[in-house]
């Protein structure tokens, strides 16, 4: 069973959102997103509402370009 990490991550890639810019968003290092994102640091409840919401924001974009 994959973390749910992982299917965050699997997520973002989808909707082809590049880590640096999620950690830019958040106004986080780099390397600190890519900790929670394969484990080594639990991802804080904000972080994950905010970054679940940078996936539905691109993937409503990507519905509505013809």
């Amino acid at each position: 069973m994959p973390r749910p990490e992982f299917e965050l991550k699997q997520s973002l890639r989808h909707a082809k959102l590049p880590l640096r810019e999620v950690a830019d968003r958040l106004e986080t290092p780099y390397g600190t997103l890519a900790g929670w994102l394969n484990g080594f640091a639990p991802l804080p409840v904000e972080a994950r509402r905010e970054i679940m919401q940078m996936i539905d924001a691109e993937k409503m974009k990507a519905k509505s370009i013809p």
